[in-house]
């Protein structure tokens, strides 16, 4: 797993790879939502659409600094 640090060096989430997916994880290890590569579209974590190509940052955005 990847860290995404804020600005001031925070850890706010958390990127995992596989073969087929991207999945992008809040920092105590909630999955907020994955990109499928096969499909090239971005899923939140109930398999909601949130668009074409790879959009997971998107989704840490939605997730408050603050949890």
């Amino acid at each position: 797993m990847k860290p995404i640090l804020s600005a001031s060096g925070k850890v706010r989430g958390y990127i995992r790879e596989t073969p087929n997916l991207t999945q992008i994880t809040a920092p105590n290890g909630r999955l907020l939502g994955y990109y499928n590569k096969t499909q090239n579209k971005t899923f939140t974590k109930s398999g909601a659409p949130v668009g074409q190509d790879n959009q997971i940052l998107s989704l840490l955005e939605d997730f408050p600094e603050k949890y």
